[in-house]
């Protein structure tokens, strides 16, 4: 996925923090529920996975394929899933602990997955030769998602259109120089078919958790839709004034910045994000379940590797351990099926994550003063994992902290990690096990007085 910043529409809080002065940066309840559901998936699939084993065919980019070619339109019979089975990929999501899945329902080529009612626009599920191919795929991801008990998100970037010769925004190839198959398009008629498309998928499927813009939005009048139709949904790099958005970490390796901070200046800033900045926007870390960016299937996807089980935990614990949303990626190939060996993965880290994670070994916790927390364990115990969670709903407040540890009451306190941002979550990897029965997490600094609701130990 391709993360472009712009330095329009971006979303600014009325609520501002500033070393001068202004009231902290708060969240909504909305992103506080979001924040903490920890886990989603991004599921790409359309016209790049039909096509990509025709061409690297340069959709986002406008730019020579790998043979040479040049940009080359995929015509809408290329499409061909004869076997798609969206609940499949849902049961998957569920498998690794997924709460919500976001589905692109329309990515750079412009092919719309679902019969899009736009005048003239022929590039859509509705226009295949093939009647198997012209079910609604929205529609279907949708029914799925509410099977297995997935929030339903839907991926729509407005920035970058093939069909339509839109390029990051802006009108692509000259006329002389279109493409076949595409068309030419001023700038203001395709606002209003964005508009218009945005309108349908937001409007004929429900209620939405997530929109993702992917490099936020220039189209005037994205935020007003949106903030009407799907004022409950998170956005994406979501455009101003809205305020339930989410930012993007800065990688597409799984391993986010630290620390990551839930406030910034903007959803359309990436990174570690400032604790003293105005706008609530927490962070989404995205990444893929092979060893390369492989967002879609291609014609080389089971050369490029899965990741090993234990990369995939190290990123799962790398990003929601450092206040971020983990989102793993699911690339079902062209037929509309994901290949059985990423499905055994996904199982298999599920199993993980619930093995390591679902009950902490059993302790005493006192709040000795607000800012010193003790844990008692009673009798010395192996543990490799610490985790701290602070409440934000009066913000994030913690600056740094320290965790320190001892064996026994005669033996000395070590110190088994420090840190600054906490947020939703901090997850301390210890690099071995070490046998501890007592822990003191101490508050070293904080905006304001912080509330901690959960600090616990665990054996990965």
């Amino acid at each position: 996925m391709k993360h472009s910043l712009f330095l329009f529409g971006v979303a600014l809080s009325s609520l501002c923090l500033s070393v001068l002065g202004g009231p902290q940066a708060v969240p909504t309840p909305i992103q506080l529920a979001w924040a903490k559901e920890e886990i989603g998936a991004i599921i790409s699939w359309g016209m790049e996975t039909s096509a990509s084993n025709v061409s690297d065919l340069g959709f986002c980019s406008f730019n020579t394929g790998e043979d040479g070619r040049g940009p080359w339109f995929a015509p809408v019979s290329l499409y061909q899933p004869q076997y798609i089975d969206t609940d499949q990929w849902l049961k998957a999501v569920a498998s690794f602990g997924g709460k919500y899945a976001v589905f692109t329902a329309k990515h750079c080529s412009g092919f719309a997955l679902w019969p899009t009612k736009v005048p003239g626009y022929n590039y859509s599920v509705a226009h295949s030769p093939f009647p198997y191919a012209r079910k609604d795929i929205v529609a279907s991801f949708i029914a799925s998602c509410k099977k297995y008990g997935v929030k339903p998100g839907l991926y729509y970037g407005t920035n970058f259109n093939f069909y339509l010769n839109i390029l990051n925004s802006k009108i692509g190839f000259n006329k002389t120089s279109l493409v076949s198959g595409q068309i030419y398009t001023e700038l203001p008629a395709y606002d209003q078919i964005v508009l218009q498309q945005l309108n349908e998928l937001w409007t004929e499927y429900g209620d939405l958790a997530e929109i993702w813009f992917d490099g936020g939005t220039n189209v005037t009048g994205v935020a007003a839709l949106l903030d009407r139709l799907q004022p409950n949904a998170i956005s994406f790099q979501g455009p101003y004034p809205l305020q339930n958005v989410i930012r993007w970490s800065g990688t597409e390796l799984g391993i986010p910045p630290y620390p990551c901070w839930s406030a910034s200046e903007s959803s359309n800033t990436y990174g570690k994000g400032d604790p003293y900045a105005p706008t609530w926007a927490p962070v989404e870390t995205d990444t893929t379940i092979r060893n390369s960016d492989a967002w879609f299937w291609r014609d080389d996807y089971y050369k490029t590797g899965l990741k090993n089980l234990s990369v995939l935990m190290t990123e799962y614990e790398a990003s929601v351990g450092s206040n971020t949303n983990f989102l793993l990626n699911l690339s079902p190939d062209p037929y509309g099926v994901v290949p059985l060996e990423d499905i055994d993965t996904y199982i298999s880290l599920g199993e993980l994550i619930k093995k390591c994670y679902t009950t902490p070994l059993n302790a005493t916790v006192t709040h000795t003063t607000p800012t010193s927390i003790n844990l008692n364990l009673k009798s010395p115990q192996q543990i490799n994992r610490i985790v701290i969670q602070e409440d934000q709903q009066k913000g994030q407040n913690v600056l740094s902290y320290t965790v320190t540890g001892r064996a026994s009451a005669s033996s000395p306190w070590l110190l088994l990690s420090n840190g600054t941002s906490i947020g939703n979550k901090r997850i301390e990897m210890m690099p071995t096990p070490t046998a501890i029965s007592e822990l003191i997490l101490d508050i070293a600094d904080y905006i304001s007085m912080p509330n901690i609701p959960f600090f616990g130990v665990y054996l990965c």
